[in-house]
């Protein structure tokens, strides 16, 4: 069984999704400290061939763990699909995808920040087709960190491999890699190839942009293809 770990992210950019889509079980890692600034909760769109962030409105200080952030602002719903239906309101697929979109927002009844962007990636699932059983850190009693923490989520899930980023060579030690030799657990670390997609025809293609790029430019189907096909050759 092969396992990726990531923290939530805000309608997630294609290289998490090709992570997590390789995996057969993805731990969201919500049970640690939310980063200001980071993709946690705010996500990079195409607005008149720039990127613009589309941010999640929520509160929270230094110490607050992911799985406790809140929202502020009442009127937050209204707003993000203002900022999407603008950014994509002359897209080829926007009354496609958009009805969708929109729903998720509506029918979501709670100030739970980090429930929602984890909507935000369910939904992501199911539009690309991905099939993931999916496990919230939080929901166990994991207390170490780091290059441990991710040890101890794998054993506790009798994990075969672990589907690492590249960024995890910069904090994992020799010590964690020699644990994982030890249990017999498979590091591999991503390969990934950002697919060129259509986009906008009147202005430069951009990446690494939210899944949404992909999706209301492309439509269900195409997208899925796209996705699909850069995953086998990543």
């Amino acid at each position: 069984m092969k396992i990726s770990i990531h923290q939530p992210s805000y309608w997630p950019w294609l290289g998490l999704l090709d992570k997590i889509a390789k995996s057969d079980v993805y731990v969201i890692l919500d049970n640690v400290e939310i980063s200001k600034g980071s993709f946690q909760y705010r996500n990079q769109l195409l607005c008149n061939g720039t990127c613009k962030y589309i941010t999640l409105p929520i509160d929270f200080n230094s110490k607050t763990l992911l799985k406790d952030i809140t929202i502020k602002d009442v009127n937050w719903k209204e707003k993000q699909l203002s900022f999407i239906k603008n950014y994509y309101f002359n897209s080829p697929h926007f009354r496609f995808i958009y009805p969708d979109i929109e729903k998720l927002y509506l029918t979501y009844n709670s100030n739970d920040a980090c429930g929602f962007i984890i909507e935000t990636m369910k939904k992501s699932f199911e539009m690309l087709a991905i099939e993931v059983t999916v496990k919230r850190a939080s929901h166990y009693q994991f207390h170490s960190s780091r290059g441990d923490l991710v040890f101890d989520i794998c054993t506790y899930f009798k994990a075969d491999a672990y589907i690492s980023g590249q960024g995890a060579k910069n904090y994992m030690s020799n010590e964690d890699f020699e644990n994982f030799l030890e249990a017999n657990i498979d590091i591999e670390f991503q390969e990934f190839s950002h697919p060129i997609y259509k986009q906008n025809i009147h202005h430069d293609y951009i990446e690494g942009l939210s899944v949404l790029d992909l999706l209301f430019w492309n439509g269900i189907k195409n997208s899925r293809k796209i996705f699909w096909a850069s995953l086998k050759n990543g």
